[in-house]
């Protein structure tokens, strides 16, 4: 697959995984 695409899913991935942790923390 293509280097940037790759890298910006995952990126957005990881954006997505944190707001989630935050969310359980509040």
């Amino acid at each position: 697959c293509a280097r940037d695409t790759c890298h910006n899913t995952i990126k957005r991935k990881v954006e997505e995984w944190k707001r989630e942790e935050w969310k359980r923390e509040e």
